[in-house]
């Protein structure tokens, strides 16, 4: 039979440390980690994925907006309102950088059927004011100004993203 006495002399320390307890020679000698890939290489080349995924998602957006907008001038017609109301409402747009509008308006389809609107204006028109829309002539109830247009949320989501992500490559990699 051996003594295990023995048998503990005759191994390295680290075996020691590990067989009988790691408080009998101190902490654990610490691991050494190596990258293959150098920490500068990983940032250049996410900030770079980032740069193009963001430039993608940007010009995605404002290609769908110019098609969105030429599909609603080529589906929908010019038309003239006459304003009935205009009511100003209580806060204040800093984008638009003044007061917001409620207009009620008043206008004939392509039928000759007779509609009333409500639009949101960035100025005051008076009663009677005769005010430019475009309209679906096969949904009349469509209507938006002639600045504005329908089916401008997704594109605008992707270009606020793409700007975003654009942003956030260039400061991952100035870190």
């Amino acid at each position: 039979m051996t003594d295990s006495r023995s048998f503990c002399s005759r191994l390295p320390a680290r075996a020691i440390a590990r067989t009988v307890g790691a408080g009998l020679t101190g902490p654990p000698a610490p691991r050494v980690v190596r990258r293959s890939v150098p920490l500068a290489v990983t940032i250049m080349v996410t900030s770079v994925a980032l740069l193009c995924l963001g430039l993608w998602l940007l010009v995605r957006g404002l290609k769908t907006t110019a098609t969105a907008r030429a599909a609603w001038e080529a589906r929908s017609v010019p038309g003239t309102a006459h304003v009935v109301s205009c009511i100003r409402e209580r806060y204040r747009d800093p984008d638009n950088g003044g007061e917001v509008f409620t207009l009620s308006a008043r206008y004939v389809d392509t039928r000759g059927v007779p509609h009333t609107m409500e639009l949101s204006a960035g100025q005051a028109f008076p009663t009677g004011h005769p005010i430019e829309i475009r309209f679906d002539p096969h949904h009349p109830a469509t209507v938006h100004l002639p600045e504005a247009f329908a089916e401008s949320g997704r594109p605008l989501a992707f270009i606020l993203l793409g700007g975003l992500l654009m942003f956030l490559s260039v400061a991952f990699a100035s870190r």
